[in-house]
């Protein structure tokens, strides 16, 4: 794996040195607290502490639902995340860009609907690529109107995902194993997060926990966030939808609603 991304952040690296701006990589822990410079609760159809929780820990942040509420929306769309502030880090980014995050005991309630870990980028054109790991123990990319690249995750509860733009190619990968790719002329990335989400009637308590993020990119600075962070009683909340976050899980909910 991380030869895997040494040799993305070269690549990276090497188309941004043509550039005005030089390629730098953020990373952050998430450790021991979350910095808002940089981060900002996401979440739709719900205002923790409503549904969902958050805690902040040693091994990164935790969301899960709440046991007594897990259901409350019934079969709409719910979930919480952490979207990142890319305006702390040099504002959209336009051309080449790789990030990703690792997740860790993922538990689901049930097999009703679907309950899912996702990473996803927000792009300027509201075009969809997320990796996704889902509650039969499979990831794949949705693309809005499909899963693409199935594959059994041989009951892992646990692993990381990466999205990368290179050239004209967008990839999701999980574990350093690709996934799904597509031809792409990138539009501009406005916005990453990452999330934990009920898509379709969960009766039971499900929860996951995410570390280890970076973004590489040619406007991106180094900056390195690790260890206790001085956190606020209640990160900011950015509900309704990110950007064109909401817009995507709309179309994304009817689609669903289509399957046997």
């Amino acid at each position: 794996m991380k030869g895997f991304l040494h040799t993305v952040a070269g690549t990276l690296l090497g188309l941004a040195a043509a550039g005005p701006a030089l390629a730098g990589t953020f990373t952050d822990s998430l450790e021991n607290g979350i910095d808002p410079t940089y981060w900002s609760l996401s979440y739709l159809n719900n205002e923790p502490p409503d549904n969902y929780t958050y805690s902040t820990g040693p091994n990164g942040i935790t969301f899960q639902t709440q046991p007594t509420v897990a259901a409350a929306v019934g079969g709409d769309i719910q979930y919480i995340g952490l979207s990142l502030n890319l305006a702390a880090l040099g504002g959209n980014i336009t051309g080449n860009f790789s990030f990703q995050v690792s997740f860790s005991n993922v538990s689901f309630g049930n097999t009703n609907g679907y309950q899912q870990v996702e990473l996803h980028p927000i792009f300027s054109d509201n075009t969809t690529f997320f990796d996704v790991f889902q509650n039969d123990n499979e990831y794949h990319v949705w693309n809005g109107s499909s899963e693409n690249g199935n594959t059994d995750a041989d009951g892992a509860t646990s692993g990381t995902f990466e999205i990368t733009d290179v050239g004209d190619l967008l990839s999701g990968y999980y574990d350093g194993n690709l996934i799904w790719s597509t031809d792409y002329d990138g539009a501009d990335l406005t916005g990453v997060v990452f999330i934990l989400q009920d898509n379709g009637g969960n009766t039971g308590q499900e929860s996951v926990t995410y570390n280890d993020f970076s973004i590489t990119a040619g406007s991106v600075p180094n900056v390195t966030v690790t260890g206790e962070v001085p956190e606020p009683a209640s990160l900011t909340l950015l509900g309704g939808g990110l950007f064109g976050l909401g817009f995507v899980r709309r179309r994304r909910k009817s689609h669903l609603r289509s399957r046997p």
